[in-house]
């Protein structure tokens, strides 16, 4: 039993794939924290995210659900779009797949009532919350 719990417990440097969040959904938790300190490789979190982070409502301050995330390689949503993820009921997006952000890419985030919020800097790590609401403000988007 022993080896059955060892081998489970250590994933050797692997990456699991995990689901990307959807609109609606409540499978996500720990709203604000860094989550690519657990979900990485070796981590105790299931699936490594590349991308993942909390949107908050900039009138309210609580969380705002069903955010889309799109991320452009060019500034002001233009350029190519290298990826579009769906945000949860609880504030949160997350992604196992790679869009690329050794290049550099460009956030925006549109709330479920169609207002949009942009970087104007270039980001190259996807461990949105290990920045936003620490160093710099939230993800905030109305």
């Amino acid at each position: 039993l022993f080896a059955v719990m060892s081998s489970n417990a250590c994933k050797h440097g692997q990456c699991d794939v995990g689901p990307d969040s959807k609109h609606g959904g409540s499978r996500s938790h720990n709203a604000g924290k860094n989550c690519q300190s657990c979900h990485l490789a070796d981590g105790p979190g299931e699936g490594c995210w590349e991308v993942a982070g909390t949107a908050y409502d900039s009138l309210s301050g609580g969380i705002s659900p069903d955010v889309v995330l799109r991320l452009y390689t060019q500034p002001n949503d233009s350029g190519e779009l290298k990826l579009t993820l769906e945000g949860d009921a609880l504030g949160n997006f997350y992604t196992s797949k790679d869009p690329g952000l050794g290049a550099g890419l460009y956030p925006s985030v549109t709330s479920a009532n169609g207002h949009t919020s942009r970087m104007q800097g270039r980001v190259t790590s996807g461990a949105c919350n290990s920045c936003h609401g620490v160093s710099t403000e939230k993800i905030r988007v109305h």
